[in-house]
């Protein structure tokens, strides 16, 4: 009974977001995103950007400098490799910041919705998914190169292999697009909707995708061809992680399950406790992954958890590793950000001033 209580609480979510106006309202209801560069940590949430000192969590910069509600940032930040950092925000406009000042470059404007997906940046081109559905295609100036349009909201990260762009959306595709023209190469219904990115194979020859239709999809990269499917016991939120030849994925009803990545078969499973939304961590010869009761976990490669640390407050993203500290990004708590040493032990934290 808790699981389905646990998969209806997110799909409702999931549809508060899609539906309620864009209002200081809606950032309760967002998490913290959060990345670094590992000079900097840089977290994103309501109506405010910070960027943090790794080492203390001391403030570097902040914007703007008083928080804006009909503004509120829900994307995880993007850094680039010509050095911009790159967010989109509720209120149809995408941002490159300076990273070591705090100030715009230049905004993009052209997009009809919110920004939820992080935007994935290469040598030459931006990415932005929007919930109005399309990807859109940016110079590193921030000028439109193309759009591609979806039936439904775009709400994740699209991944990149050799030329061919892989875009999943709410509308129940995955699609494969030519990355410097937007032109389709194909599209396959999963039949269900997907809130996570999708995730390449080392070899190059699948893709992998959960479904909040209780999912884990293997695709040919080249044909769209599913190859096989996995029935889950919880909704998928996140994206899949590759190692070698096992995928691994958490899912709604908190469990978080290697997956043999040639014939589909569950290999392990573990459930600390908690649905878990991110995708896990990969560190070294573990992976590290959060649950929405406040649990912070890292798990062997061979299923063993080998610790459990709870943080408090409920989270929902991806832990990030700024040299040996472990940063998560709180919901329903005072503090924003906490920074983990490896054994665990709170280092630092952020709580934004009011």
């Amino acid at each position: 009974m808790k699981t389905k209580k646990f998969s209806l609480i997110f799909i409702l979510l999931a549809a508060s977001l899609l539906l309620t106006a864009c209002s200081g309202s809606m950032s309760a209801s967002s998490w913290p995103g959060i990345a670094t560069d590992q000079s900097t940590v840089y977290a994103a949430s309501g109506g405010q950007f910070w960027a943090l000192t790794p080492g203390d969590g001391s403030l570097v910069w902040k914007y703007p400098e008083k928080a804006d509600a009909r503004k509120p940032f829900y994307a995880s930040p993007t850094i680039s490799a010509d050095g911009q950092l790159l967010i989109g925000d509720y209120a149809q406009t995408f941002y490159s910041f300076d990273p070591k000042t705090g100030s715009v470059k230049w905004t993009f404007g052209d997009a009809k919705g919110r920004y939820i997906a992080s935007a994935l940046a290469t040598d030459t081109t931006i990415y932005a998914p929007n919930a109005d559905g399309s990807l859109y295609a940016l110079d590193l100036n921030g000028k439109l190169l193309w759009k591609f349009a979806t039936e439904k909201a775009l709400w994740s990260k699209p991944a990149l292999e050799g030329n061919t762009l892989y875009l999943s959306s709410m509308d129940h595709n995955l699609y494969a697009l030519d990355a410097t023209s937007g032109k389709q190469i194909w599209k396959v219904d999963l039949s269900g909707a997907v809130l996570g990115s999708a995730v390449i194979s080392p070899d190059g020859k699948s893709v992998f995708v959960g479904t909040i239709g209780k999912e884990l999809i293997s695709v040919a990269a080249d044909s769209g061809k599913i190859q096989w499917r996995l029935a889950t016991s919880g909704s998928i939120w996140a994206q899949p992680v590759v190692i070698d030849q096992t995928v691994y994925v958490g899912n709604l009803a908190g469990e978080f399950i290697a997956v043999d990545a040639a014939t589909g078969k569950q290999t392990w499973k573990v459930q600390p406790g908690g649905a878990i939304l991110g995708s896990a961590l990969v560190d070294g010869d573990h992976l590290v992954f959060t649950t929405e009761t406040g649990s912070l976990v890292s798990v062997g490669l061979d299923g063993n958890i080998q610790w459990n640390h709870s943080v408090g407050g409920k989270l929902y993203t991806t832990p990030v590793k700024v040299n040996d500290r472990y940063v998560v990004g709180l919901t329903g708590a005072d503090q924003l950000l906490v920074a983990l040493d490896e054994s665990g032990n709170q280092v630092w934290t952020f709580t934004p001033s009011k």
